[in-house]
């Protein structure tokens, strides 16, 4: 391995364990979105990561290094026993007292290590959604400028979006499924978080929605109508950085069903601290909050609007409303 090539491995471990600062982080990721064999080689690091059982694992209890003292204490009350045993034992072998200390030092170190391991863990899916976030982004991009700047719509305006007795709600995802349909993007997996996971689907073209919505774990801006967002509105246009336009679900609208208890929840139920959210102009944003958008327009509500019948849509062309990927199986 050529220097550069070590370097560029010693970079991405750093990034997966979140050793990396938030000026680094966007660096990288800028690269990974350009560059095939770095992202191959994300890949491979990812890989090893998991081949060493680093997979998300339940927080160790806060009591462990305490319960783990309390048995090295435990065994030293023994020792005495212990001290029958006979002392002349066969090369290559090892006493009980050897191997409880070890049984006890491994304990110790396991309660140190986990919540690390686990931290690093988290950090590497949060780096994985944002790149597949930014993939997203660059489709929609290419997606506008073939479609005189509009991005994908469903086609049919003022749909119902909330479950109804009479009418099962409209899917908004339905509009980013085009990325598929029209092959501006080559696998629906790109469309799940990998903190979330879950099964994907063989596509094929007579399909006009993800078939579950366990197929996609990304919200996408309200696009109920005949036009999605135009990049010609002059209005988008000069908050293009500022316009959230997808992020990772919505705590807000689950499976057709509107939650007011979540309504002062901090961000998407995805990831455990934060949310990765997708910015009109491409760029991908990690943030603890959903007052994201465009004057600190909050990304899955209607302007201040605080209950949801289904037939609400944005307040103004640069009003953020990310709506449910799928609205019910």
């Amino acid at each position: 391995m050529n220097r550069s090539a070590h370097l560029d491995e010693q970079l991405l471990i750093d990034y997966l364990t979140g050793q990396l600062s938030e000026e680094q982080v966007q660096q990288l990721r800028a690269r990974l979105e350009k560059d095939e064999t770095l992202r191959r080689r994300l890949d491979d690091v990812q890989a090893t990561f998991q081949a060493l059982d680093l997979h998300p694992e339940p927080e160790p209890p806060e009591d462990l290094a305490e319960r783990t003292l309390a048995k090295i204490a435990a065994v030293e009350r023994t020792n005495a026993l212990l001290a029958m045993q006979q002392t002349g034992a066969r090369r290559g072998t090892f006493s009980l007292k050897e191997l409880t200390a070890v049984a006890a030092m491994l304990l110790v170190m396991a309660g140190i290590l986990a919540p690390a391991l686990h931290k690093a863990r988290q950090r590497g899916d949060e780096g994985l959604c944002a790149m597949q976030m930014g993939q997203i982004g660059n489709a929609l991009q290419t997606f506008a400028i073939n479609h005189e700047g509009h991005l994908p719509s469903t086609g049919v305006p003022l749909e119902h979006w909330l479950t109804r007795d009479d009418a099962p709600p409209a899917s908004n995802s339905r509009a980013l499924f085009r990325l598929l349909q029209k092959r501006y993007l080559p696998s629906p997996v790109v469309f799940q978080c990998p903190s979330v996971g879950g099964a994907s689907f063989a596509f094929s073209s007579d399909m006009e929605d993800f078939p579950q919505s366990s197929h996609i774990s990304y919200s996408y801006q309200y696009s109920l109508d005949d036009e999605g967002i135009s990049t010609n509105d002059p209005a988008v246009a000069d908050n293009i950085a500022d316009l959230a336009i997808l992020a990772d679900q919505t705590p807000l609208f689950v499976n057709g069903v509107f939650r007011a208890d979540c309504l002062d929840a901090p961000h998407s139920e995805n990831h455990s601290d934060g949310q990765n959210v997708l910015y009109l102009d491409g760029h991908v944003l990690w943030v603890t909050r959903s007052t994201v958008g465009v004057g600190g327009d909050h990304i899955f509500l209607v302007g201040d609007v605080q209950e949801y019948r289904g037939n609400e849509c944005p307040a103004s062309p640069t009003d953020s409303f990310l709506l449910p990927a799928h609205g019910g199986e």
